[in-house]
Protein backbone atom coordinates (compact mmCIF):
# COMPACT_ATOMS: atom_id res chain seq x y z
CA UNK A 1 0.00 0.00 0.00
CA UNK A 2 1.24 3.35 -1.13
CA UNK A 3 1.06 5.54 2.20
CA UNK A 4 1.36 9.69 1.66
CA UNK A 5 3.28 11.25 4.30
CA UNK A 6 2.08 13.72 5.71
CA UNK A 7 4.35 16.88 4.46
CA UNK A 8 6.64 19.47 6.47
CA UNK A 9 5.01 22.89 8.08
CA UNK A 10 6.57 25.62 6.63
CA UNK A 11 7.90 26.63 9.56
CA UNK A 12 8.97 30.25 9.95
CA UNK A 13 12.11 29.31 12.17
CA UNK A 14 13.82 26.01 12.37
CA UNK A 15 17.26 24.93 13.41
CA UNK A 16 19.28 22.19 16.07
CA UNK A 17 19.72 22.93 19.14
CA UNK A 18 22.88 20.83 21.28
CA UNK A 19 21.90 19.90 24.22
CA UNK A 20 23.00 16.95 26.40
CA UNK A 21 23.46 14.35 24.16
CA UNK A 22 23.08 15.18 21.00
CA UNK A 23 21.32 17.39 18.50
CA UNK A 24 17.56 18.14 18.73
CA UNK A 25 15.65 20.07 16.00
CA UNK A 26 12.79 22.27 16.80
CA UNK A 27 10.76 24.05 14.19
CA UNK A 28 8.12 27.22 15.07
CA UNK A 29 5.25 27.32 13.06
CA UNK A 30 2.81 31.06 12.88
CA UNK A 31 3.74 34.96 13.29
CA UNK A 32 1.07 35.89 15.43
CA UNK A 33 1.69 37.87 18.45
CA UNK A 34 0.25 35.95 20.86
CA UNK A 35 2.25 33.81 23.89
CA UNK A 36 3.66 30.87 22.02
CA UNK A 37 2.78 26.76 23.09
CA UNK A 38 5.28 24.28 23.16
CA UNK A 39 4.42 21.32 22.15
CA UNK A 40 5.65 18.10 24.08
CA UNK A 41 4.93 14.99 21.61
CA UNK A 42 3.96 11.55 23.34
CA UNK A 43 6.01 8.27 23.11
CA UNK A 44 8.37 8.30 23.85
CA UNK A 45 9.77 8.04 20.21
CA UNK A 46 6.68 8.62 18.11
CA UNK A 47 7.86 12.81 16.72
CA UNK A 48 5.38 15.35 16.54
CA UNK A 49 4.32 14.40 12.90
CA UNK A 50 1.25 13.52 14.30
CA UNK A 51 0.21 16.75 15.77
CA UNK A 52 1.22 18.78 12.56
CA UNK A 53 -2.22 18.22 11.19
CA UNK A 54 -4.32 19.96 14.42
CA UNK A 55 -1.54 22.79 15.01
CA UNK A 56 -1.62 24.14 11.81
CA UNK A 57 -5.14 24.97 11.57
CA UNK A 58 -5.15 25.92 15.29
CA UNK A 59 -2.04 28.33 14.61
CA UNK A 60 -3.58 29.94 11.48
CA UNK A 61 -6.74 29.95 13.55
CA UNK A 62 -5.70 31.87 16.49
CA UNK A 63 -2.92 33.73 15.68
CA UNK A 64 -0.50 31.87 18.09
CA UNK A 65 2.91 30.30 17.38
CA UNK A 66 3.50 26.54 17.73
CA UNK A 67 6.96 25.54 19.04
CA UNK A 68 8.10 21.59 17.91
CA UNK A 69 10.72 19.74 18.39
CA UNK A 70 11.20 16.24 17.75
CA UNK A 71 12.36 14.62 21.23
CA UNK A 72 16.27 12.94 21.11
CA UNK A 73 16.40 10.22 19.23
CA UNK A 74 13.21 10.07 16.98
CA UNK A 75 12.32 12.21 13.73
CA UNK A 76 14.42 14.63 12.89
CA UNK A 77 16.69 14.81 16.08
CA UNK A 78 20.10 13.06 16.36
CA UNK A 79 19.49 8.97 17.00
CA UNK A 80 22.52 8.35 19.49
CA UNK A 81 23.00 5.50 20.87
CA UNK A 82 22.68 5.39 24.34
CA UNK A 83 20.82 3.83 26.48
CA UNK A 84 21.68 5.70 29.40
CA UNK A 85 20.26 8.81 27.39
CA UNK A 86 16.25 7.63 27.68
CA UNK A 87 15.41 8.62 31.13
CA UNK A 88 12.54 10.89 32.45
CA UNK A 89 15.30 13.39 33.66
CA UNK A 90 17.45 13.44 31.03
CA UNK A 91 14.53 14.35 29.21
CA UNK A 92 13.67 17.17 31.80
CA UNK A 93 16.72 18.46 31.41
CA UNK A 94 17.07 18.33 27.22
CA UNK A 95 14.15 20.24 27.52
CA UNK A 96 15.28 22.78 29.97
CA UNK A 97 18.36 23.64 27.50
CA UNK A 98 15.70 23.74 24.39
CA UNK A 99 14.14 26.25 26.47
CA UNK A 100 16.88 28.30 27.22
CA UNK A 101 17.86 28.24 23.60
CA UNK A 102 15.18 29.70 22.41
CA UNK A 103 15.36 32.46 25.51
CA UNK A 104 11.73 31.95 25.85
CA UNK A 105 10.26 34.39 28.62
CA UNK A 106 7.14 33.13 29.18
CA UNK A 107 5.17 30.19 27.16
CA UNK A 108 2.27 27.56 27.79
CA UNK A 109 2.97 23.97 28.06
CA UNK A 110 1.08 21.39 26.23
CA UNK A 111 2.49 17.78 26.64
CA UNK A 112 0.61 14.79 25.00
CA UNK A 113 0.38 11.27 26.31
CA UNK A 114 4.24 10.31 27.41
CA UNK A 115 4.76 14.14 27.19
CA UNK A 116 2.47 14.81 29.52
CA UNK A 117 5.16 12.59 32.43
CA UNK A 118 8.12 14.85 30.78
CA UNK A 119 5.70 17.81 31.25
CA UNK A 120 5.20 17.04 34.75
CA UNK A 121 8.56 16.95 35.84
CA UNK A 122 9.76 19.97 33.79
CA UNK A 123 6.39 22.30 35.49
CA UNK A 124 7.34 21.00 38.64
CA UNK A 125 10.62 22.86 38.86
CA UNK A 126 9.97 25.73 36.87
CA UNK A 127 8.87 29.44 37.93
CA UNK A 128 5.10 30.18 37.21
CA UNK A 129 6.16 33.76 35.82
CA UNK A 130 7.91 31.94 32.98
CA UNK A 131 4.99 28.89 32.74
CA UNK A 132 2.03 30.45 32.29
CA UNK A 133 -0.13 26.97 31.89
CA UNK A 134 0.10 23.53 31.74
CA UNK A 135 -2.15 21.50 29.43
CA UNK A 136 -1.88 17.75 30.50
CA UNK A 137 -3.65 15.53 27.57
CA UNK A 138 -4.36 12.06 28.40
CA UNK A 139 -1.98 12.33 31.37
CA UNK A 140 0.40 9.18 31.92
CA UNK A 141 2.59 9.31 34.65
CA UNK A 142 1.52 7.20 37.30
CA UNK A 143 2.96 3.98 35.42
CA UNK A 144 1.96 0.87 37.62
CA UNK A 145 -1.69 2.15 37.38
CA UNK A 146 -1.84 2.92 33.45
CA UNK A 147 -0.42 -1.10 32.85
CA UNK A 148 -3.36 -2.12 35.20
CA UNK A 149 -6.24 0.34 33.28
CA UNK A 150 -4.43 -1.03 30.10
CA UNK A 151 -5.30 -4.53 30.87
CA UNK A 152 -8.79 -3.68 31.45
CA UNK A 153 -9.19 -2.27 28.57
CA UNK A 154 -7.71 -5.34 27.07
CA UNK A 155 -9.83 -7.45 28.80
CA UNK A 156 -13.32 -6.02 27.21
CA UNK A 157 -12.11 -6.84 23.66
CA UNK A 158 -12.71 -10.57 22.41
CA UNK A 159 -10.46 -13.24 23.76
CA UNK A 160 -8.74 -14.15 20.67
CA UNK A 161 -7.23 -10.55 20.93
CA UNK A 162 -6.63 -11.14 24.23
CA UNK A 163 -4.75 -14.21 23.36
CA UNK A 164 -2.93 -12.90 20.30
CA UNK A 165 -1.33 -10.02 22.54
CA UNK A 166 -0.13 -12.28 25.75
CA UNK A 167 1.04 -15.49 24.48
CA UNK A 168 4.52 -15.37 25.16
CA UNK A 169 5.85 -16.69 21.24
CA UNK A 170 2.96 -15.24 19.17
CA UNK A 171 2.60 -15.40 15.83
CA UNK A 172 3.76 -12.16 14.93
CA UNK A 173 1.27 -11.34 12.26
CA UNK A 174 -2.17 -12.48 14.38
CA UNK A 175 0.12 -10.23 16.74
CA UNK A 176 0.25 -7.71 15.12
CA UNK A 177 -3.67 -7.30 13.83
CA UNK A 178 -4.40 -7.94 17.33
CA UNK A 179 -2.23 -4.79 18.14
CA UNK A 180 -3.80 -2.72 15.86
CA UNK A 181 -7.56 -3.69 16.85
CA UNK A 182 -6.59 -2.56 20.17
CA UNK A 183 -5.04 0.77 19.04
CA UNK A 184 -8.59 1.47 16.37
CA UNK A 185 -10.33 1.05 19.83
CA UNK A 186 -8.36 3.34 22.06
CA UNK A 187 -5.53 5.26 20.61
CA UNK A 188 -7.22 6.46 17.21
CA UNK A 189 -11.00 4.98 16.53
CA UNK A 190 -10.20 6.04 12.57
CA UNK A 191 -10.03 2.47 10.12
CA UNK A 192 -7.23 4.72 8.22
CA UNK A 193 -5.15 6.53 10.31
CA UNK A 194 -4.04 10.07 9.36
CA UNK A 195 -0.94 10.56 6.81
CA UNK A 196 0.39 12.39 10.21
CA UNK A 197 0.18 9.46 12.62
CA UNK A 198 1.28 7.19 9.59
CA UNK A 199 4.84 9.14 9.16
CA UNK A 200 5.25 9.20 12.88
CA UNK A 201 5.39 5.65 12.93
CA UNK A 202 7.85 4.66 10.37
CA UNK A 203 11.08 3.64 10.72
CA UNK A 204 12.67 6.66 9.31
CA UNK A 205 11.03 8.86 11.75
CA UNK A 206 10.35 6.13 15.11
CA UNK A 207 12.95 6.48 17.67
CA UNK A 208 13.02 2.55 18.69
CA UNK A 209 15.60 2.28 21.01
CA UNK A 210 13.95 5.08 23.66
CA UNK A 211 10.97 3.44 23.20
CA UNK A 212 12.39 0.01 23.95
CA UNK A 213 14.11 1.13 26.55
CA UNK A 214 11.88 3.09 28.50
CA UNK A 215 8.52 0.82 28.00
CA UNK A 216 9.37 -1.67 26.10
CA UNK A 217 7.54 -4.02 23.10
CA UNK A 218 4.68 -2.65 23.54
CA UNK A 219 1.69 -0.35 25.71
CA UNK A 220 0.60 -3.97 26.89
CA UNK A 221 3.94 -5.11 27.57
CA UNK A 222 5.64 -3.07 29.66
CA UNK A 223 9.65 -4.37 30.56
CA UNK A 224 11.10 -0.84 30.51
CA UNK A 225 12.66 1.48 33.08
CA UNK A 226 9.03 3.27 33.57
CA UNK A 227 7.28 -0.12 34.43
CA UNK A 228 7.53 1.04 38.21
CA UNK A 229 7.67 4.88 38.22
CA UNK A 230 4.55 6.94 39.69
CA UNK A 231 5.35 10.60 39.66
CA UNK A 232 1.70 11.75 40.37
CA UNK A 233 3.20 13.17 43.67
CA UNK A 234 4.52 15.58 41.55
CA UNK A 235 0.94 17.43 40.96
CA UNK A 236 1.15 18.41 44.05
CA UNK A 237 4.66 20.78 43.32
CA UNK A 238 2.39 22.61 40.41
CA UNK A 239 1.60 26.01 40.92
CA UNK A 240 0.17 26.94 37.46
CA UNK A 241 -2.88 26.36 35.59
CA UNK A 242 -3.69 22.78 35.20
CA UNK A 243 -6.12 21.32 31.83
CA UNK A 244 -6.34 17.56 32.46
CA UNK A 245 -8.05 16.26 28.93
CA UNK A 246 -9.19 13.06 27.84
CA UNK A 247 -10.98 10.82 25.79
CA UNK A 248 -14.04 8.85 26.46
CA UNK A 249 -12.19 5.66 25.31
CA UNK A 250 -8.92 6.81 25.98
CA UNK A 251 -5.63 4.73 26.34
CA UNK A 252 -5.27 6.97 29.68
CA UNK A 253 -8.55 6.36 31.61
CA UNK A 254 -11.13 9.54 32.45
CA UNK A 255 -11.40 8.16 36.03
CA UNK A 256 -7.75 8.50 36.24
CA UNK A 257 -7.83 12.00 34.92
CA UNK A 258 -10.70 12.79 36.92
CA UNK A 259 -8.76 11.45 39.79
CA UNK A 260 -5.58 13.65 39.59
CA UNK A 261 -7.76 16.75 38.54
CA UNK A 262 -9.52 16.58 42.21
CA UNK A 263 -5.47 17.11 43.54
CA UNK A 264 -4.75 19.83 41.87
CA UNK A 265 -6.96 22.58 43.22
CA UNK A 266 -8.37 25.05 40.57
CA UNK A 267 -7.34 23.02 37.76
CA UNK A 268 -9.83 22.07 35.20
CA UNK A 269 -10.53 19.13 33.32
CA UNK A 270 -12.34 18.32 29.56
CA UNK A 271 -13.76 14.77 28.63
CA UNK A 272 -14.19 13.99 24.91
CA UNK A 273 -16.99 11.77 24.64
CA UNK A 274 -16.47 10.58 20.76
CA UNK A 275 -12.82 10.08 21.41
CA UNK A 276 -10.30 8.06 22.16
CA UNK A 277 -6.67 8.99 22.63
CA UNK A 278 -6.70 11.33 19.63
CA UNK A 279 -9.29 13.94 20.52
CA UNK A 280 -7.47 16.46 18.40
CA UNK A 281 -8.17 14.55 15.35
CA UNK A 282 -11.72 13.08 16.30
CA UNK A 283 -13.01 16.21 18.15
CA UNK A 284 -10.79 18.52 15.99
CA UNK A 285 -12.92 21.80 16.28
CA UNK A 286 -14.58 21.52 20.16
CA UNK A 287 -11.05 20.82 21.01
CA UNK A 288 -9.49 23.44 19.14
CA UNK A 289 -12.17 25.70 20.85
CA UNK A 290 -11.48 24.16 24.57
CA UNK A 291 -7.53 24.64 24.10
CA UNK A 292 -7.90 28.06 22.66
CA UNK A 293 -10.31 29.31 25.43
CA UNK A 294 -8.02 27.84 28.18
CA UNK A 295 -4.54 29.51 27.22
CA UNK A 296 -6.37 32.73 26.13
CA UNK A 297 -7.41 32.77 29.52
CA UNK A 298 -4.19 32.48 30.75
CA UNK A 299 -1.97 34.75 28.62
CA UNK A 300 -2.17 37.43 31.10
CA UNK A 301 -1.74 35.32 34.48
CA UNK A 302 1.70 36.80 35.95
Amino acid sequence: MNITLYPDLKYHQEDLIDVSGGKIWYGIYGKGNKIPLLVIHGGPGISHYYLLSFFKEFSDANNRPIIFYDQLGCGRSERPSNRSLWTVEKFRERLNEIVKALSLQRFHLWGHSWGTQLALAYAATTPPKQLLSVSLNSPIFDIPSYRADLQDLLKSLSQKVQNDINRNQPDFESYLAALSIFYRHFLHMADLWPDGFLKAFTGEQFGLESYSTMVGTDELNYTGNLKDRDDSHLLWDLQVPIWFVCGKNDIARPQRCTKYHKIVPGSEITIFQNSSHSYFDEERTAYSIALNDFVNRHDACN
